[in-house]
């Protein structure tokens, strides 16, 4: 296990303890009110599963690439990367879309060894700092499994261009379904790989702090079968009312 000694938000030194859970110490910043885990383990990668069905996409994924078809209006090739790429859902979904020149990055061997046999253009390592580069970068459940969140939102924010979005989703530590004990038990609490707890304040903090204005998407980004539940998160959203996961982008300024 690793030990912190500051936010990795804010990067303060007080903070009070919340929890004890399978031995890690969750505990929330006296200065910003970041959550996360104040021992964390080495390795912070969820479990994989080899039988993955590379087709499957969360719905998440296609308001993601209708926000980036309405945001730059088909009218350019979109660069395009992905940090913690996973086992390549998002890139299978458009990778016969000329539109995006997509490049993912995936530290996780056998996540990428999985990516491999379908030819997805996914690199084995960490994201490194491009100066104005991307148009788009995305971090879709990744900003809660690193250590130093901070840091790699500055780096994102460099490798953007001017008016270039990132675009970041994470579990919200405010999350609404924490209310039933079966979710609770199965979603909410996951220190050994969950060592961030997000808010959105945490995420406009950040976001603020490396020259990027933070928005949820819009009720345009959805699908007319999209569920009930994303329906109204989406709409809550709109209003700052954070009920589900955040869903969010940031322009940079």
């Amino acid at each position: 296990m690793m030990n912190r000694n500051n936010c990795p938000v804010c990067h303060k030194m007080k903070f009070k303890e919340k929890i004890v859970k399978h031995g890690f110490k969750i505990v929330k910043c006296r200065g910003c009110g970041h959550i996360f885990v104040l021992n964390p383990q080495e390795d912070t990668t969820s479990q994989f599963d080899r039988k993955e069905n590379i087709a499957k996409f969360h719905p998440r994924h296609k308001q993601i690439i209708r926000f980036l078809d309405i945001y730059f209006k088909n009218d350019r090739k979109i660069k395009i990367a992905e940090i913690g790429s996973g086992v390549g859902h998002f890139a299978y979904l458009i990778k016969d879309n000329a539109q995006y020149d997509y490049i993912g990055y995936e530290p996780s061997k056998g996540r990428y060894n999985f990516t491999k046999q379908y030819g997805l253009n996914i690199q084995n390592g960490f994201f490194e700092e491009s100066v104005n580069t991307y148009d788009a970068v995305i971090m879709d459940n990744v900003l809660e499994h690193v250590e130093n969140p901070s840091e790699i939102i500055e780096i994102v924010s460099s490798s953007l261009i001017e008016g270039g979005v990132f675009i970041v989703i994470v579990p919200n530590i405010n999350d609404i379904r924490r209310i039933n004990p079966k979710w609770r038990n199965r979603h909410y609490w996951q220190p050994s790989c969950h060592i961030n707890n997000f808010s959105f304040s945490n995420l406009k903090f950040l976001s603020d702090k490396n020259n990027m204005k933070l928005y949820d998407f819009g009720l345009n980004t959805l699908e007319k079968s999209s569920s009930l539940f994303l329906k109204v998160k989406t709409f809550l959203d709109s209003i700052g009312i954070h009920i589900g996961g955040l869903y969010t982008y940031a322009i940079k300024q």
